[in-house]
């Protein structure tokens, strides 16, 4: 009855912005997110953060419903010591980002679980009339990417974000062949140089949706390019919209069939459902998430289920009676279990546990989802079942034990 009197007072917050997805709203000041980040850990390390066991989460029974927060701060950081074997047998893309680095070191340790590595790094901007530059080459790490690059088991495809793009350099850009050829050229070109897998776009989103079938006309042109290169291409699109006036533009079954010949992979973010409800809530509730799977590709066993990359969400979102709704990343989850010690709860209908607390930091009633190991294993079930790969925002948010479902 507690929880349900909550999430009632909680249904009432209003949504009014996004969490750790690709809008990127942690981007401008990655230093000192960094910072923070390294520092929190740093406090919160507990003996047995480095010890690895033989047995994986499900051998150890850590799957379930029936879960407790010492439970979950105990066994977090201890992972199986079988770091090379793979347990979803589809293509994997996993997100980096600078502003949680620990996903660098992820990245590296687990990087046979990975199929795709997207770091987050480059932006494409118009310059002047008719030319482009790509950005973010400074964040380029050499190092690291021959170290993922182990075994030549996986590709390196960073992301491209249209960054700060006005309506205008849009409609300029595909106004000609000549412009998109550039900027396909642009984009190609610098991928080619720095020898990555390919490239992963985000535009879609960042686009309003009158000039959608233009932008069809630019990606086109730009996978024959990069595949000319011999490169790949994987497009970040959203998730199902669940009304007409959800706040988020919509990808349809009519966008994929334009795109399928041409895009290798299609990376669907399918999290952040309560930005669109404007509603606290679940992040990913899993009819939802299949939901948006058998709208694009309504056809099993065939080979566009497996252009689809299911999103998993490794951060979660606290939902304050205050302070409306934040994101929560590793560290910051467990400091939450340990400190404000919550209250489990599994909602069978979305397939996600709730976590209800007292947040004595900011003296406010709260209550949050975060992945969990069962929420995770019935979505990769799901990715299984469907057909479909995964693709994962963010490993640096995650925790160390959600490896082994992978």
């Amino acid at each position: 009855m507690r929880f349900i009197v909550i999430l009632t007072t909680f249904a009432l917050l209003y949504v009014c912005q996004g969490t750790l997805s690709r809008s990127d709203k942690k981007e401008k000041k990655p230093k000192k997110k960094e910072k923070i980040e390294k520092v929190t850990e740093e406090v919160t390390v507990s003996p047995n953060d480095q010890t690895n066991v033989t047995a994986n989460v499900k051998a150890r029974g850590l799957v379930q419903s029936e879960v407790t927060a010492a439970d979950i701060v105990k066994e977090h950081s201890v992972h199986s010591a079988a770091i090379e074997t793979r347990e979803f047998s589809g293509p994997v893309l996993a997100y980096v980002t600078p502003w949680n680095s620990k996903g660098y070191d992820i990245a590296k340790k687990f990087h046979k679980k990975f199929t795709l590595v997207s770091p987050v790094w480059l932006q494409v901007s118009p310059k002047g009339s008719s030319e482009f530059v790509m950005n973010g080459g400074h964040d380029i790490d050499r190092g690291w990417v021959k170290e993922v690059l182990r075994g030549k088991d996986n590709s390196i495809v960073p992301r491209v974000l249209f960054d700060k793009w006005s309506i205008p350099d849009y409609q300029k850009m595909f106004s000609s062949e000549a412009n998109m050829g550039k900027c396909a050229k642009t984009i190609t070109s610098f991928i080619k140089k720095h020898g990555f897998g390919g490239v992963t776009i985000e535009i879609w989103s960042q686009m309003p949706a009158m000039i959608q079938s233009d932008a069809i006309h630019f990606l086109i042109d730009l996978a024959s390019m990069l595949h000319q290169a011999k490169k790949i291409i994987v497009l970040v699109v959203p998730p199902l919209q669940i009304s007409s006036d959800a706040n988020s533009p919509s990808f349809t079954r009519e966008h994929f069939d334009q795109l399928k010949d041409s895009i290798d992979y299609f990376s669907l973010m399918t999290y952040d459902y309560h930005s669109q409800s404007r509603m606290a809530g679940p992040i990913s509730p899993i009819s939802w998430v299949e939901q948006s799977v058998t709208t694009l590709s309504p056809y099993p066993n065939t080979k566009e289920r497996g252009q689809l990359l299911l999103g998993l969400n490794f951060y979660g979102i606290k939902f304050g009676e205050k302070s409306g709704a934040q994101p929560v990343i590793g560290h910051e989850f467990i400091y939450i279990l340990k400190h404000d010690k919550p209250q489990v709860t599994w909602q069978p209908k979305e397939s996600e546990h709730a976590f209800i607390f007292r947040d004595h930091k900011i003296d406010e009633n709260a209550y949050l989802f975060y992945p969990s190991l069962l929420s995770l294993q019935e979505r990769i079930k799901l990715a299984s079942t469907l057909g479909t790969g995964i693709s994962i925002w963010e490993i640096g948010q995650g925790l160390d034990y959600f490896y082994d479902l992978l």
